[in-house]
Parts: C-alpha cells; structure tokens; sequence
C-alpha cells in the first residue's frame, strides 16, 4: 500500500494516482485504504470546521460501491492507530449523511446535478445503453442497401459514437466532426478516418442523432448537459475536496473531464508540489472493458495534464511526475486459473501488437507435492475443457444445477442465448433463468468458487474467424477490424478471471480445435518466444502460462458455490443495478436453499423493476410483504387485487378504499356511502398521516378524492 500511494518517505501521499490492476489485484481494495484515510480526516474534524462536502468514491455499479461503503469503514474501526486517535461515530446522523455523500455511483450522482426544472430529460423509458443500442442498429443496419453500411458492427458504431463524437467535444463544445477527428493525434485515433466518416454520416447523422434530440438519451448525454451547464455558469460543481474513481476503465474523456472539475481545487493556482497532495486517485483495468469505450490509460493522463496542470500548476512548463502503478499479483484465484488469463493476456499482445504487457502472478502457493493426484476443484487442480456434444458429459452438466454458466453473449442476452442453444434450450424456462447462467457483463466485479465458460471457441470461430490470422500472416490486426476483435477477448478474460479454484471450459469440437487445443495457443513455449522476441526485457516465462487440459469427468468436481451465499450475492446486484435478471437468479438459488419467502421478494422486485406493478404485489403478496404490496397495488390502481387481499389489508383504509372504488359509480352517486367513506379518511389521517403524505400513496389519494369530489 505504500509503495502504490505514498512517497519514499512512506509518510506523504503521492497524487495524482493511476492504478492499472487486473482482476483480482487488490486495485479497489488499495483505493478504498487510501480513501478511508481521506475520510478519515475530514470526519474527524468537528462540525463547524469542516468543509461543505466531504471527499467522493464514485464508481459505475452500485454493487461495487456498497462493497467499497462497508470497506470503508471496517479499514476506519479496524484500524488501532485512527480508532485511538478519534472514534468516530458512523450511525450518528451527521456522519451517515455524510458517509452516503461520500458514495456515489457516478449516473444517479450527475443526475442530482440537473436543475429539478430539466431533470424530466433523463428520467423515464427513454435511456440507450449500450445493449439497446445493439438491438436497434443491429436492425437499422440490416436493411440498409449498403454493404459497408450492413457491415458496421454495433461494437464499432457505439465505440465511435461514445468514445469520440459524443465522448468528446470540439473547440465550441459541440459533437466531434470529421474534421475535429482528423486533427486529433494519431495516438488518440483508434479508427480509421474512412470508418469514423461513415459512422458519423450514417449512423449519428442519418439515425442516432434524431433519436437523441426526440427524447432518447445516453449516459454522454447528461455528462454534455453537465458541463455545458458548468460553462453557462448554471451549476456548480467544484465542491469536493478529494476525487476516487474506482473501474475507471468505463469513463469517457468528457467525464474525466467532468470529474477533474468536480475538485475545489480545479480553479487554484498551485506549486508543483502542492499538486502532488491534491487527491486525485483512478484505478482500473482497461482490458475489462465490455461495453466500447475506447478508454486508455493515456488519454486519461493526457485529459489529466491538459485539463489539471495546465490550468492548476503556477508553473507549467515544469513537467509533473504522476503517480502510475501496476499490481501483479492476483489475490482471487489459483495459479492455474491465472496462468490461463495470462495466456489470454500473452495472446492479445500478440495479436494487437501490445508490447508492453505484463504477466500476474497469483498469491496462493500450490499445495500439491510431486507424484501426488490433483484434486479437480482444488487450488491447484488445471482447467479442463469439455466436448458438448458427449452424452455422458451432457448428463453431468444437466444433474449439476449449483453451477455458475458464462455465455458469450451481451449483456440482457442471456435467455435468448439459452433459448436458442441447442443444449442449454432445455434449461430455457417460462422467462426466467433455471440455472446460473450470466453474461459477461453480468458476471464483471462478482467471482465464484467453479466457473463454467460456455462455447467461447464456437463463438469465435463463428463470428470472428480472423482472430488467430496474425499467426499465420505475421500480421497483427489494427485500426477498424481490430475492436470487434478485441472486445471479444475482453469479454473471454473477465468471464475466464471470476473463478477462484475451479475454471471449466464447455465447447463444440470446432471450438475446441479453433481455440482451446490451437497448436498456437497451446505451445506456450512458441507463444512465449514470439511474444519476448519483440520485447527489450524478456519478462514472460512458460511458468506463468496454463493451457487447458482435456476433461474427464465433470462430476468429479470438489468445489461448489454455496446457493445461500449465490443467492444473496445475485439479490444485492440485482437491487443495486436495478437488474431483474439478476434478482430472477437470486429467486431460482433461494429456492435451492430452500427459503421460498427470498424467493418471492427477489421476483416481486424484479416484476417491479419492469413496472409491472400488478404482478409485483402479487408476489409481495404471496410473501406477507404487505407494505411492498400495497404499495404496488396502490400505484398501479389495481384495486380489485388489492380488495381481494383479505387476510393482509382487511379493515384498512386501503382495503376501504378498494371496496369503496369498486363499488363507485361516478355517474349514479349515493351520498352516504361517500359520507362514510370521508368520514373514514379523516380518522385514519388523524392516526397514520404517512398514509396519506408519502409520495407512494400521496398522488393516487388525490386523483381518487377528485373523482368522488367531482361526481357530486
């Protein structure tokens, strides 16, 4: 720790900070130590002395930040040296106030900067991600009459779009041209201008566009508004006296633009080594990139100088070491599991030219002494692929439902994947998820005892037969053609890089032979030769490699997740990313443990999620959730439902007011059924005024008053 964020003297912290870790380094863990410390000193101070707004960790999952929250503060209490020189009490009301501040997931953060008169621009169903935007050009481009139009990727097109025309801004501000893009440098280009022209023409210009200025937006969208509204002068934003930014491989350069002005001291003259103590820290991984970003560890270092020192520093000519750090070690999973990422890493260095790659090493030791039989889920024990297409394996796979299934599909793609595949269409379901089967993007930031990886080589060898050319044309792949290809192998080094003790790979013959027991990929001595040859230090060895082996017998399999503990993990993502697929896997391992009430709750929350509110209470219902049910009956009007509840709402106002609704005939009035029904109301405010003034029951009480009130 001090080696990464503190100067020789072990005493001063070293900022700005740039921390590149792979999974499983500790790069998180290390950002939350350095912000406790941060914390620390600000919540110290009483009251009266401390500034407006404490220091901020922002990150892009909402998982991760309750992680990174509870860190926080165990490193604070823990820790005998801040413990004895001040306890700080965190449940009081100030310091929990100040301890949600202090945790932001970065979209729902900008979107408390918009002025409450345009906030209804970014609420609503009209938000595109990256798998929407998947979806919709995937359909645009199919029926458009060029080829070359036909033939850009979604991953191409977003990647332009978010990185470059929208994820930048040109001298005046606005959307970056052709032109802005040709006078870029050739280090920050990572298409051709050829491709960034058609892009812009034919997919900004001609569609993209007009579906942002009819309502649509994308998170580039707010982080424009927010700092043209910076610009104008509409809001402010320079309150925070210290800047954490954890997976910071998902930021554009407007938003680590946004996020270098969130400092106080962004609008400071200061000395070099004043600049040093300004607490700027990013860590990430820019080979987890899953949706195209574009981002680089040099364009954030680049935006840093321009947008910081250049403005920040009283002497800018002086040049300003920043503090960059590389972890090595991985603290997750087991040597061979490493050693197959590492092959994964080796093999993207190859194939995009990417000389300066790194190997990791893992933090365990192998236990397994010579002549010893490993055991097939131990630390130790070596990945195993299987054929799918054998029957007994099939048996295996289908009898072992505690198992966590990584497809090679996007994000919100999973079941349609499932449905589809001739295998695993049996485990389909009605809608929901019968097994543990995740995305990529779905499965980034969690890690699981045993990981299945599921026709990664069919995949390639499907949609991206080319990846392995540059072996046999000497040729690495670059520009255009190259990210497809290169999202691809980020996708198969997180899916390959949760598991801790046990990694399986499931293919077809095909991709096995393409991938997996490739003469090119499994010759580690030849991969290591070829990748050093181009290197000044030789840092690869073979030992730092794994292949996988041929399995035989998945049964054999030791380690299994616990479905309590899967279960808890998929309902907390699911909550926190507002996910149902996730809460529908949390539902399916709850009743595995078995707790059918979790069960429920998990479904009511995703039926909840998808605003259907009906089938919500039901499931709260059913869970004698009563408030969550009468909450998503009342919302949704759904009167009879929540009339028909007898053994939950009898003889409460809402039940009243059910029956009463039920029975009303705006057209044909009786009086003293309205009297009584008022007279009802008035008593129950006195009692429970909630009822009545929280936002959940508040508008429907309005809207059913008026219509009594107007019917007589």
């Amino acid at each position: 720790l001090k080696n990464v964020g503190f100067a020789a003297n072990g005493e001063t912290e070293r900022y700005p900070l740039f921390i590149n870790g792979r999974p499983g380094s500790g790069k998180s863990t290390i950002l939350q130590y350095l912000f406790a410390h941060r914390l620390f000193m600000y919540l110290r101070k009483p009251p009266e002395e401390r500034l407006p707004n404490p220091p901020v960790y922002l990150t892009y999952s909402q998982e991760l930040l309750d992680v990174a929250r509870k860190s926080v503060r165990a490193i604070i209490e823990c820790n005998v040296h801040l413990a004895t020189e001040h306890d700080i009490d965190f449940d009081s009301d100030g310091n929990s106030e100040y301890m949600n501040r202090s945790f932001r997931e970065f979209q729902p953060f900008l979107l408390d900067m918009v002025p409450p008169e345009d906030k209804a621009r970014f609420v609503g169903s009209g938000y595109i991600d990256f798998p929407q935007f998947r979806l919709e050009w995937d359909d645009q481009r199919k029926r458009d009459p060029e080829q070359q139009v036909r033939n850009l990727h979604p991953e191409l097109a977003w990647h332009v779009i978010r990185t470059f025309i929208k994820g930048m801004s040109d001298s005046d501000g606005g959307y970056l041209s052709p032109e802005g893009y040709s006078e870029l440098s050739k280090d920050h280009r990572t298409v051709s201008h050829e491709i960034f022209k058609l892009v812009f023409e034919r997919v900004w210009e001609k569609w993209y566009r007009q579906e942002c200025e009819n309502g649509r937006w994308d998170s580039q969208d707010l982080t424009r508004y927010i700092l043209d509204s910076y610009s104008e002068g509409r809001v402010e934003i320079q309150r925070y006296p210290g800047i954490y930014c954890d997976e910071a491989q998902d930021f554009t350069r407007n938003e680590l633009e946004l996020l270098l002005n969130l400092s106080l001291f962004s609008q400071r003259r200061l000395t070099h080594e004043e600049v040093k103590q300004v607490p700027f820290a990013f860590a990430g991984d820019p080979f987890q990139t899953l949706n195209p970003t574009g981002f680089r560890w040099d364009s954030v270092k680049a935006v840093f100088h321009e947008k910081i020192v250049r403005h920040l520093v009283r002497y800018p000519g002086r040049p300003l070491a920043l503090n960059c750090q590389e972890l090595s070690l991985n603290y997750r999973s087991s040597q061979a599991i490493v050693g197959v990422t590492n092959v994964i890493q080796i093999l993207r260095g190859i194939l995009f030219d990417m000389p300066d790659l790194q190997p990791q090493k893992t933090w365990f030791t192998t236990n397994t002494r010579a002549g010893e039989k490993q055991v097939f889920g131990n630390r130790d024990a070596t990945p195993q692929y299987f054929n799918i297409s054998d029957e007994t394996f099939r048996k295996s796979l289908y009898e072992r439902s505690d198992l966590v299934v990584i497809l090679p599909c996007q994000q919100g793609e999973e079941l349609e994947f499932v449905r589809k595949d001739e295998f695993l269409s049996v485990f389909a379901g009605d809608g929901a998820p019968t097994r543990n089967f995740l995305s990529p993007m779905q499965a980034k930031g969690l890690e699981f005892e045993t990981v299945i990886l599921y026709k990664f080589g069919w995949e390639m060898v499907t949609h991206y037969p080319d990846l392995l050319k540059p072996f046999r044309s000497e040729t690495p792949h670059t520009g255009d053609k190259a990210l497809p290809l290169e999202y691809y192998m980020n996708r198969l080094y997180v899916a390959a890089s949760r598991a801790k003790k046990t990694l399986v790979v499931v293919d077809t013959k095909e991709g096995i032979d393409q991938l997996w027991a490739n003469g090119a990929v499994a010759n580690l001595d030849a991969l290591v030769a070829r990748y050093n040859k181009k290197r000044r230090k030789e840092n690869w060895s073979v030992s730092d490699l794994s292949i996988v082996q041929p399995g035989t017998d998945i049964g054999s399999i030791e380690v299994r997740d616990n479905p309590k503990e899967l279960a808890e993990l998929f309902y907390k993502t699911g909550v926190g990313d507002r996910n149902s697929y996730t809460l529908r896997l949390a539902a399916m391992n709850f009743r595995r443990v078995p707790d059918e009430k979790e069960a429920l709750r998990s479904e009511a929350l995703a039926h909840e999620f998808e605003g259907d509110l009906l089938k919500a209470g039901q499931m709260y219902a059913k869970a004698m959730e009563k408030e969550h049910a009468l909450r998503c009956f009342w919302k949704a009007e759904k009167y009879a439902a929540l009339a028909e509840a007898v053994n939950l709402f009898e003889g409460s106002i809402f039940h009243k007011a059910a029956t009463f609704r039920l029975n009303f005939d705006p057209t044909r009035p009786h009086f003293q059924p309205i009297k009584d029904f008022i007279r009802e109301i008035r008593r129950t405010f006195e009692l429970e005024p909630r009822f009545f003034l929280d936002p959940d029951y508040k508008d429907r009480w309005m809207v059913l008053l008026c219509e009594v009130g107007s019917s007589m």
